[in-house]
């Protein structure tokens, strides 16, 4: 069957999307993709090792649509290598990237490449719908400033950096399985490139039981890697530093008693009512397990 699309010029945009064993979404993808209003890019599809009809599909539109590429990866490789691989045959000058399981209004590349090119940014991000597995409407996240990315992934799902953001980082790394995006842009934000947030929505993120980040537990190191994030990115307002103490005091086991000592002195400091109501609480949640323990008596 011929090709409906020949390609004669680089294209501008370069799209990864990797996919594992997403044959259920991933023509609803692919389709969101080569519907954009703006047709110059490339989508560049890595395949890690599907052992369902994933691969077929993404054949089957590189047939059709010059447009297309598919890779395979001779082992899993998981997702950060999946993007590393892709966007190092990618041509566009601006990069993003999306799963097999969510949703590009028709929009999305010509509506954050005018925000990105107006604002002189190097990374533009927007907000996004929560959509379910049927696709219907959940709730729209609103994204926050970059300082943000000092407790959480303020970022998101909705996104689109110069080529130049992926060369100086050297991509994504591979330590960083399930939390690479969000290393990713701390690491942007570390290396002074300007974030733009933008309030339009051009992105659907498909939550079901079988997505990657559902199905999947945050490794032990996830919690290792934000309690460096908050001695790494010093200069955030006191509001944002306050915030990422506390949040990570909630994982006291993991961290161990020297470093959830050393968190919540610096957040009695921040935010000494904050602390004390830290305190409180975990005082009558003690007072609270020890009147269960008390009133069931020896087991």
């Amino acid at each position: 069957m011929p090709r409906l699309l020949m390609i004669e010029t680089p294209p501008i945009v370069s799209i990864v999307l990797p996919v594992w064993n997403g044959q259920r979404y991933l023509a609803d993808a692919v389709r969101s993709v080569l519907s954009q209003t703006i047709h110059e890019f490339e989508l560049i599809i890595v395949n890690d090792c599907s052992t369902d009809k994933s691969a077929e599909v993404a054949e089957g539109f590189a047939r059709r649509d010059a447009r297309v590429k598919v890779l395979h990866n001779p082992e899993n490789l998981k997702v950060p290598l999946s993007l590393n691989r892709g966007f190092e045959i990618a041509r566009g000058k601006y990069y993003t990237w999306t799963s097999d399981d969510n949703i590009l209004h028709p929009k999305f590349l010509d509506v954050l490449m005018a925000e990105l090119e107006a604002n002189d940014a190097d990374i533009v991000y927007s907000d996004f719908n929560s959509v379910d597995s049927d696709g219907a409407f959940l709730n729209l996240t609103v994204v926050e400033d970059p300082e943000a990315l000092v407790s959480h992934n303020s970022i998101g799902a909705s996104f689109l950096y110069k080529k130049e953001v992926h060369d100086r980082l050297r991509g994504y790394d591979p330590k960083r399985f399930l939390y690479e995006d969000y290393d990713f842009w701390v690491r942007a934000y570390i290396a002074g490139f300007k974030f733009y947030k933008s309030d339009c929505v051009v992105y659907d993120y498909r939550r079901h039981p079988n997505s990657l980040t559902s199905s999947r537990a945050m490794p032990c190191e996830f919690i290792c890697f934000l309690y460096d994030i908050r001695n790494t990115l010093k200069n955030v307002g006191r509001e944002a530093a306050f915030k990422a103490r506390k949040e990570l005091l909630a994982y006291r086991r993991s961290l161990g008693i020297r470093r959830w000592l050393v968190l919540f002195g610096e957040a009695a400091i921040l935010n000494p009512s904050g602390a004390a109501r830290i305190l409180a609480r975990m005082a009558g949640n003690f007072r609270m397990k020890l009147k269960a323990a008390l009133l069931s008596g020896p087991t």
